[in-house]
This record gives structure tokens, C-alpha cells and sequence, in this order.
């Protein structure tokens, strides 16, 4: 059998002669990577993590954006007076995590997930944001701290037409020198149902 075209695998198919055939892949597909870190130091502005525009028909009524990301040197040694906060958006809706406010000195690594499912129909969708990050012990005890975020919340955007996704972070309050947060990669792919 012949090399199949890109984004093909073989399957198993009775009515072909040698039992199997080619079929497009279509269980999964990337639609957005990060590839340059993205580091929050010491401001307030609200920061896209990752944005990227959803094409039309990608969640349809049953399929499921999953973005993935890795987050490092997640901390606040500035004073312990700020606080983190998270949010999902899609089209013009957005869900906000609450005020997370990490442990004084303390560097967290860990990732972010986050789901916007197609509920039904094109208009209709859920979405989850899950955040977990656990204090960073390279060769010592286990660390102790860790920090976790979870929210969700339900759209209604057209989803036969493109929008923008994104996840973004942002400070509460400024500092010179001590909040910290760095995204090191990620990606944003639609499973189909």
C-alpha cells in the first residue's frame, strides 16, 4: 500500500480488498501554538497568554477547544500584596477567575487548561479554566505550596462564524521588582465529538 496524503491514517474498512484504506484524520487538530515565552513582571496590564482566532464551524453543537499551557516562576516576592487573576474569553464574553493571591516568596510552576465545549447547539457553549501550580523543589523534600484555580461559565456566540479566543493574566497592583509570571509554551488544538 502506497503512502497515504498528510493528515491521513489508515483504517480499517471490510469493503476494501486488503482490508484497510486511508481516511483524513479528524479526531483532533491544532489551531494556535506558544512558541515565545510570555512573561508578566511587575505590571498590571491585562496580558494575552495565548489569542488566536477560532474559525467558523470548528466547535459546532458536540466538539471541545482544549488549550494547554505551561507557566514557570509564578510568585509575588514584592510584598504579598497583590494578587493574580485569570481570565477566558471568547468572542466578546469572558469568564474571570477569582483573586489568587500566591505565597510570599515562593516560585510555583505548573499549567493552565481550559475547555469551551459546544453545548447543543451553534449558539451555546461551556467553558472551564483549570489552573494548578505546585512550589518548585529540584532535588529537595516535596514543596508544601501550591496554588490552584478553577471557574467556568457558559457562552452564546455564533459559533459558524469566527471569533477570538484568549486567556489573559494580570497583577492587581504594580511593583518594581518581584511579581512574576512566565508562560514557556502552549498550544490550542478542537477534538472533534
Amino acid at each position: 500500500r502506497a503512502v497515504g496524503a498528510n493528515d491521513t491514517l489508515l483504517t480499517a474498512d471490510s469493503a476494501q480488498a486488503d482490508g484497510v484504506k486511508w481516511a483524513a484524520l479528524t479526531a483532533a487538530k491544532r489551531i494556535a501554538t506558544v512558541t515565545t515565552n510570555v512573561a508578566i513582571d511587575n505590571t498590571t496590564t491585562e496580558t494575552d497568554l495565548i489569542s488566536f482566532s477560532l474559525p467558523g464551524g470548528e466547535l459546532s453543537t458536540a466538539n471541545i477547544l482544549h488549550i494547554h499551557l505551561d507557566v514557570i516562576n509564578f510568585k509575588d516576592s514584592a510584598d504579598g500584596g497583590s494578587a493574580a487573576q485569570f481570565k477566558l474569553k471568547y468572542g466578546a464574553t469572558v469568564l474571570t477567575g477569582q483573586n489568587l493571591s500566591p505565597v510570599d516568596n515562593v516560585n510555583l510552576f505548573g499549567h493552565i487548561d481550559a475547555y469551551i465545549y459546544g453545548a447543543g447547539t451553534t449558539s451555546s457553549q461551556e467553558g472551564h479554566f483549570w489552573g494548578f501550580f505546585i512550589q518548585n523543589t529540584q532535588g529537595t523534600a516535596p514543596g508544601l505550596e501550591q496554588l490552584q484555580e478553577n471557574f467556568r461559565g457558559t457562552f452564546a456566540i455564533d459559533s459558524t462564524a469566527a471569533a477570538t479566543v484568549a486567556i489573559t493574566f494580570q497583577w492587581t497592583t504594580a511593583a518594581a521588582t518581584g511579581r512574576q509570571m512566565t508562560v514557556v509554551g502552549g498550544y490550542a488544538e478542537v477534538i472533534k465529538g
